[in-house]
């Protein structure tokens, strides 16, 4: 020890809890990842209720579908778009395969009442209410 200076070894407790809360937790999405993500939402809901004339391409899901999934993705897109909201990396991962994965997602398919149920299921897990209201 050389006078006036004190040896450091290691890291600091705090440091140290929020390394290992980060091994837990994972990496979080970012701002501008979670915005890209609740304006995709945003476009979702509203392409479900404009008219596509019969010479233009036609996006690849059921409007009523989504009609039916509206409120629930407009709620994701709500808490992603709030910064002091935590959002997991499992909880993004869960909503880009519900959005983009055909075959497993019910967004794809034909029954309205099985993808409100699949969408209401994503949004308590982005909200943090396990449980059914």
């Amino acid at each position: 020890m050389v006078a006036g200076r004190t040896e450091y070894s290691g890291s600091s407790p705090r440091r140290q809890r929020a390394a290992d809360q980060a091994e837990t937790i994972g990496k979080l999405p970012s701002m501008r990842q979670r915005m890209r993500w609740a304006g995709s939402l945003d476009q979702l809901v509203a392409g479900a209720y404009r008219y596509y004339p019969y010479w233009q391409y036609a996006p690849p899901f059921q409007a009523r579908v989504v009609r039916a999934c509206g409120p629930a993705l407009l709620a994701i897109a709500g808490v992603l778009r709030d910064h002091r909201q935590p959002v997991s990396q499992a909880a993004m991962r869960s909503l880009k395969t519900f959005i983009t994965d055909g075959a497993a997602s019910a967004l794809f398919y034909d029954d309205p009442d099985a993808a409100r149920r699949a969408a209401e299921q994503l949004c308590r897990s982005f909200t943090g209410h396990p449980e059914p209201r």
